[in-house]
């Protein structure tokens, strides 16, 4: 197929939901992306799913039915990361090589309806319904990791049995709480969005064990690390937290 061209891109994050928005449009079409990790207040922060999720909106905003749309992801591995492809029905597995600091890692990209989605040559391709004037579509996705075939698919499974808007809510939910947990600011409105933002930062760099890491796929943590995350919390009124983490 022809691959569609999205000139125009703005990314945005949902104030107090954990979600970040990307949205494109270009050729008659508008595609929105919602991405969070699934968390639940009411759960040990460890027994959250690993898991990445990505809803998908597209619109066809042009004169005529879109009767061959299909999105494709992919996956591009770091430099340093060595992976092996597999197919696993229809989701495409990726299991990466242990290294001195990670074990090994099985990666999974899948639909969470997978009937009209196939790995084809390192991509999940899905294809989707035409699209009338004026129509649109939701999908939803995910990038999931374990330590096993069987872990992997099992979480795969226990992701699909809550269902993507269900995780979405659940997380909502909890960083509504956990905001309104801590302190309020008030004045600017672009001075306050800057520290929730800030505090959204340095959440996503926290550890299930409490530590803090800016690196993605990297296995330590340092008190350089710690200092700046753990010092503002504290004064943004997350005391609770870092005491169940530092204690």
């Amino acid at each position: 197929g022809t691959e569609v061209r999205l000139a125009q891109q703005q990314i945005a994050w949902v104030r107090r939901s954990g979600v970040v928005r990307v949205t494109a449009r270009g050729n008659g079409l508008t595609v929105e992306t919602y991405d969070f990790a699934p968390c639940q207040w009411n759960r040990d922060w460890s027994d959250n799913p690993p898991a990445i999720i990505r809803l998908v909106h597209v619109v066809n905003q042009g004169p005529v039915t879109e009767d061959s749309l299909s999105l494709s992801f992919k996956v591009i591995p770091a430099w340093n990361v060595q992976a092996q492809f597999k197919n696993d029905r229809n989701d495409l597995v990726m299991v990466q090589r242990p290294t001195r600091a990670k074990a090994r890692t099985y990666w999974r990209l899948a639909a969470f309806d997978n009937r009209g989605s196939a790995p084809q040559d390192k991509l999940l391709v899905n294809a989707l319904a035409p699209l009338a004037p004026g129509a649109d579509s939701w999908t939803a996705y995910f990038l999931s990791s374990a330590d096993s075939p069987e872990d992997s698919a099992a979480l795969a499974a226990r992701l699909r049995g809550q269902g993507a808007a269900a995780l979405l809510d659940d997380t909502r939910d909890y960083y509504q709480k956990w905001f309104q947990s801590g302190s309020e600011f008030t004045g600017d409105p672009k001075v306050a969005d800057l520290f929730e933002i800030q505090s959204m930062i340095y959440k996503c760099e926290e550890s299930h064990s409490g530590g803090f890491s800016p690196l993605i796929g990297y296995s330590y943590t340092w008190i350089r690390d710690n200092n700046g995350p753990i010092r503002w919390f504290l004064k943004t009124g997350h005391e609770k937290r870092l005491e169940e983490h530092t204690s």
